[in-house]
């Protein structure tokens, strides 16, 4: 029998005064617990330049995020951050200034492919922005003045054009927008005044007018509801054989994953481990989905999903 401690983190023998360091443990879902309970491990140590602090995934003993706040509670980010996957990559960084991002942010997909590039004053973004996906391809660019007017052109992972458009300042729509569905068809043209929509049209996959244009949108589902979906994962669930939880009756391995236009799960990833056993139980059950009715989005047509599921491993005690 294995035995797993939910809870080993080796930390280095520096030693801080009590004034000059904060310990805090927050659980999968960042809500302050106890020790017994965490995922992740929080020390923030008083510097000459403010507070810097460092998040820890617990079992992995990598770091989550390291940035620099102005205050003893971390409220306001003011320096370089810094954010990780669990294996430790780089998921994404940039600089805060007055808890407002400023200047060059950069994002990265678990593969270490540039997927963000984005350039920021006082929060706001300015310039080029561009976004790709995990496999390179180029899926949003947006082009902004100072104001925050310009335009915006994104793309389907085909290469097909996914949506275009001009933006008045402070970045809201005016004039025409157009959407498209996946196979090159417009499924909407919408009109909007200063941020405010005025008229839209639908359109079919076949490109045939849709005489309905109330609001389409909704969100995606798996077959039977939510009930259903607890079922399965249930039913699939067991413990990893010669594995013993200690310090705890549970396990918790939390994972993302989409789910597509057609309903088909992908990109499924373990956000938060526990332990490699576990996890790959969990992802697999997860990867394993029969289809889901995939979402709507507001612009008539099928859209992915992005969720976040919380797989609980009980041990049974004899």
């Amino acid at each position: 029998m294995k035995p797993i401690l939910p809870l080993l983190l080796i930390l280095a023998a520096v030693q801080f005064s009590s004034a000059q360091k904060v310990e805090k443990y927050f659980d999968y879902r960042w809500k302050e617990c106890a020790p017994v309970n965490a995922r992740y491990y929080s020390l923030t140590i008083k510097t000459d330049s403010g507070w810097t602090r460092k998040d820890y995934y617990i079992n992995e003993r990598k770091l989550q995020m390291k940035g620099l706040y102005a205050d003893e509670d971390c409220k306001i980010k003011n320096g370089f951050f810094t954010y990780f996957y669990p294996d430790g990559d780089i998921e994404h960084t940039g600089k805060f200034l007055d808890d407002k991002r400023e200047g060059l942010w950069l994002g990265y997909a678990r593969n270490q492919q540039l997927t963000d590039s984005s350039v920021y004053k006082t929060g706001q973004v300015t310039g080029t922005s561009l976004k790709w996906n995990s496999a390179g391809q180029l899926t949003d660019s947006l082009v902004l003045s100072p104001d925050g007017s310009g335009t915006r052109l994104s793309r389907f992972a085909n290469g097909r054009i996914s949506s275009s458009g001009k933006l008045s300042a402070g970045e809201k729509q005016n004039g025409a927008w157009t959407y498209y569905h996946r196979n090159g068809t417009k499924s909407s043209v919408e009109e909007y005044r200063e941020g405010a929509l005025v008229n839209r049209k639908y359109f079919s996959e076949l490109g045939k007018p849709v005489s309905d244009t109330a609001n389409t949108e909704r969100t995606a589902s798996f077959p039977g509801g939510n009930a259903a979906w607890q079922n399965y994962l249930v039913s699939r669930l067991v413990m990893p054989p010669n594995y013993k939880i200690e310090n705890s009756d549970r396990a918790i391995v939390v994972v993302d994953f989409i789910v597509d236009e057609e309903g088909r799960i992908e990109d499924a990833f373990t956000s938060v481990p526990f332990h490699p056993a576990f996890d790959k139980i969990a992802l697999d059950i997860i990867k394993a989905s029969p289809k889901w009715n995939p979402a709507t989005d507001a612009h008539n047509r099928k859209a992915k999903a992005y969720r976040r599921q919380p797989v609980n491993f009980v041990q049974v005690r004899r």
